[in-house]
């Protein structure tokens, strides 16, 4: 439920590369041009908390970040943690001109 309602939000958005995972554990891998520090703090902002990634495929460049809510998370809960991450996505987009298209 949540990896794909990720997905949708990936093909919406120019900052977003790349989402996988399995349950509640996702990874998001971000265009270049869009450091993760900078979603996470938007994110945070609005309330969502989100994980700097280690490092990406593209290895230590604050390009990837994890989505890890708790196993008890409900499905209502799961679609305000999507809207948060929607709004800070276009946020960033409002920002630099990139995020949803």
């Amino acid at each position: 439920y949540l990896l794909k309602g990720l997905q949708k939000v990936q093909q919406q958005s120019t900052i977003i590369a790349d989402v996988r995972g399995k349950g509640l554990l996702i990874g998001i891998e971000l265009q270049p041009f869009t450091k993760a520090s900078e979603l996470i703090s938007v994110a945070a902002k609005n309330g969502l908390l989100l994980y700097q990634a280690v490092s990406g495929q593209a290895g230590k460049e604050d390009s990837a970040l994890l989505v890890a809510p708790p196993m008890t998370t409900t499905y209502s809960e799961l679609d305000e943690l999507l809207s948060i991450f929607v709004k800070s996505v276009e946020e960033m987009m409002q920002k630099g001109g990139h995020g949803i298209a």
